[in-house]
């Protein structure tokens, strides 16, 4: 009888042991590397989302405001990499805005060269201390002084405010940067998704502003890294958005970049009840969908394969592009539409401080770095704007991790949860920045 009690116990821990595995593992692709990795960290993710769920069930908070807070509980509380000593590691303000510079010991002379950098987390999660060893990383790799900007982010400040956080540091540096050991004249940014987002934002304003009078004169920034940007709200049908979205759904897919755009442009306690209507395209009527795709034009990708080792669907006998990516509606009108919706984003997902795509010079971006991941969701958006940047006459350098997921490049201080993929791609990285920042001694 006691062999049988205690059989009840271990058949249930079992089960739970099941359940959970069944729960937190997700088949990937075999040609995506160190499995394991990534395993652990969509079950956190996983294990997140859901604890947000309950917690936002309970309490008093949104949904998207508890997972802000949990993430921020959960992650650095203060900035580890710091007791290394090779970089000097200071908490200040710029422009009132808050920042954290990174400065190599090696790079402790009265003018260094830097990179203005801004994290991703999708304008709403994460923080300066959340990519402490990147930016660490980042500063020793580059020999720059790296500045890492703590932006203000959704859904308490919407859109425009973390550009105008980005755009005040980086122009307070241009102007100002020799009170921080900085040369004014070797300024770069970098960002990784929606930080992606933000630099190719602050590189084009700056460009353009630079012919007004308020920035006339203002040093021109000299490289941008981008590192799988998050770049437009148009086309979630994009062959990578088709192929990938189920590879990593737990780190981002279509559905989580929509949340996290409706919490950006303002749409507050409605953000995740609009966010599937925004994932089927509901917020685009089609007759608009047709000139927003002059801008994010997909037949492009199929010239990137001279530049990426990427197979996007050929031409048929007639030099038609095949695209079974799109949905098959012909001139049906998408049953997701929503009017009201449409009119509250038109203005923001074509206005250029968001997407690049709709800015209508881009030849005033700096030679630019730009990181794609094979098996990320936003991969075909980073890949049209180097086509985008190229046809401009921007120097474009594209690398393409084979086998990479989006959050690649992210470093949390233990070898075990960091990918070689991605520190191959900041290798890649560091090299651009050297070589462009030496062409300026020529």
């Amino acid at each position: 009888m006691a062999k049988k009690l205690f059989a009840l116990p271990a058949i249930g821990l079992t089960l739970a042991v099941l359940a959970c595995s069944f729960f937190l593992y997700t088949p990937l692709p075999e040609s995506v590397p160190e499995q394991a990795k990534l395993q652990v960290l969509m079950g956190f993710f996983k294990i997140l989302r859901a604890m947000a769920d309950i917690v936002a069930f309970f309490g008093p908070h949104s949904h998207i405001e508890t997972m802000n807070m949990m993430t921020e509980m959960t992650g650095a509380q203060q900035y580890y990499s710091a007791a290394a000593g090779d970089v000097k590691l200071t908490e200040t303000e710029m422009a009132g805005v808050p920042v954290v510079i990174y400065r190599p010991v090696e790079a402790d002379t009265a003018s260094a060269p830097a990179t203005v950098f801004f994290h991703g987390g999708g304008f709403v999660l994460l923080s300066t201390k959340a990519y402490d060893f990147t930016t660490y990383d980042i500063a020793r790799g580059t020999k720059t002084v790296v500045v890492s900007v703590d932006y203000r982010k959704a859904p308490k400040h919407p859109f425009p405010a973390a550009v105008h956080d980005c755009l005040n540091v980086t122009r307070h540096l241009l102007r100002e940067g020799q009170r921080y050991g900085i040369d004014v004249n070797r300024i770069g940014v970098a960002g990784d998704s929606a930080g992606g987002n933000l630099a190719t934002v602050v590189a084009l304003h700056l460009g353009e502003s630079r012919k007004t009078a308020e920035d006339q004169g203002l040093p021109t920034l000299k490289f941008q890294a981008l590192f799988y940007p998050l770049l437009q709200a148009v086309d979630f049908w994009l062959p990578s958005y088709m192929d990938n979205n189920d590879v990593t759904p737990a780190i981002l897919n279509r559905n989580f970049i929509a949340y996290l755009l409706a919490a950006y442009f303002g749409l507050g306690p409605q953000a995740r009840s609009y966010s599937s209507v925004i994932a089927e395209g509901g917020h685009i009527p089609l007759k608009v969908q047709k000139e927003y795709s002059k801008h994010v034009d997909r037949s492009r990708l199929y010239e990137q394969e001279h530049h990426v080792d990427v197979k996007f669907p050929k031409q048929d006998v007639n030099g038609n592009i095949r695209d079974p990516y799109s949905p098959a509606r012909g001139d049906t009108e998408n049953p997701s539409l929503d009017w009201e919706l449409h009119k509250l984003l038109a203005n923001k997902v074509t206005d250029p401080m968001f997407s690049p795509f709709f800015a209508e010079d881009v030849s005033v971006a700096p030679p630019t770095f730009l990181h794609v991941a094979e098996f990320d969701v936003l991969r075909d958006e980073g890949l049209l704007y180097a086509s985008k940047l190229r046809d401009a006459g921007v120097k474009v350098k594209t690398h393409l991790s084979k086998g990479g997921v989006h959050g690649e490049i992210t470093k949390v201080g233990t070898k075990h949860l960091e990918f070689q993929l991605g520190e191959i791609a900041l290798e890649k990285m560091y090299e651009f920045v050297k070589e462009t920042l030496r062409s300026l001694e020529g």
